[in-house]
């Protein structure tokens, strides 16, 4: 068996015909695969990971303003601690009954219910 770069080259130019024969989706970078972030080369994973990274910053946007509304409307420190504090207690339980569920029902039962609530 042949070996040195353009060796592996060959072997990735086959196995790059191969797949693309298949349908099969390829990285952006198909001869590149180095790096820390090597996986977000593949579309489909960069893109979701940038739609999730979007969504947590206007999470915590609105996080941040709804705390601002309520001390602009309150002017208490005590009624912004309060409201952050509970909204902590039902994030944490909501995790802890997610979980309970995630382990005992069909999981993709689950997801559609949890579709259709947040909506």
């Amino acid at each position: 068996m042949p070996y040195g770069p353009r060796a592996a080259f060959a072997r990735n130019a086959s196995e790059f015909l191969a797949q693309h024969e298949l349908g099969i989706r390829l990285p952006l970078k198909t001869f590149q695969k180095t790096g820390a972030f090597r996986a977000l080369s593949y579309p489909d994973y960069f893109w979701f990971w940038w739609s999730y990274f979007v969504s947590n910053v206007g999470s915590w946007m609105q996080s941040i303003a709804q705390g601002w509304l309520l001390f602009d409307l309150t002017a208490s420190p005590f009624y912004l601690g309060l409201f952050s504090s509970l909204r902590m207690v039902l994030l944490v339980s909501f995790f802890i009954l997610g979980g309970l569920m995630s382990d005992r029902l069909d999981r993709r039962a689950v997801m559609l219910w949890i579709r259709l609530f947040r909506l």
